[in-house]
């Protein structure tokens, strides 16, 4: 199913003064200044022998730095509660996690897709603290739902959807991303979530803003609205030297 009535036209975008990813350095020092034990070696390095020789679909944006799967915890929602409260840290509080203690793998999971991206991402980048992806972050799919989405980047050679510690690391380094009400708000179609214990999960991770502050929350994969874009990366099979 295409689920073509889950789409609407949006003008929304990036209105806080987001254009494309600021320098993979001052991304690294931003990291770097939450969690000093980080190692950027290995990620600088992939980008001045690596990266530069690679091309790209038109619709990235830049390369982002995020953090390798199992740094901070085997859980991934612990991994996730670390980067949301960095967040919270870097906005001086003006940040709103609605799932705490609620992240769980009763209530969240990544995609199969969303896995398998990464671990295709990480062979190419191994024992690398900091990993490099080039990704999209949300004007592609804005107006459509998470499950619309889907469909595009299951149609869309190597694209993979985004999941929530990774869209929210990007936020980190990048707050003048979402920082006003009027922003284009942010799905993370490389997870699902569900509000109870028990049930489907039916839900998607997203980040919005309101009432001056950032927030973390969840919405059902099928919710579609003009203000809403689901943030994607590329594989490295899709980049040609």
């Amino acid at each position: 199913k295409d689920y073509a009535d889950e789409e609407v036209a949006s003008n929304y975008g990036y209105l806080s003064g987001y254009k494309k990813p600021i320098e993979i350095t001052d991304q690294i020092d931003i990291l770097m200044a939450h969690w000093p034990n980080l190692n950027p070696d290995k990620a600088l390095r992939y980008m001045s022998e690596v990266y530069p020789k690679l091309q790209f679909p038109n619709w990235v944006e830049g390369p982002f730095a995020l953090i390798r799967p199992g740094f901070f915890s085997d859980k991934y929602g612990e991994e996730l509660e670390e980067v949301l409260k960095a967040l919270e840290k870097a906005r001086d509080g003006r940040f709103v996690n609605y799932c705490e203690r609620k992240l769980g793998p009763e209530h969240l999971i990544q995609t199969e897709e969303s896995l398998a991206a990464m671990a295709r991402i990480i062979e190419r980048q191994p024992d690398s603290d900091i990993i490099i992806v080039p990704e999209q972050f949300g004007i592609r799919h804005r107006g459509r739902s998470v499950r619309r989405a889907g469909v595009y980047i299951k149609n869309t050679p190597l694209e993979f959807g985004e999941g929530s510690k990774n869209v929210g690391t990007m936020i980190l380094t990048h707050p003048n991303r979402l920082a006003h009400f009027d922003d284009l708000w942010i799905d993370c179609p490389g997870d699902r979530y569900r509000p109870g214990a028990v049930g489907d999960f039916c839900n998607a991770p997203c980040f919005g803003f309101h009432g001056g502050k950032a927030k973390f929350d969840t919405r059902r994969v099928d919710s579609f609205s003009e203000g809403y874009g689901s943030v994607s990366g590329a594989l490295p099979e899709c980049l040609e030297t």
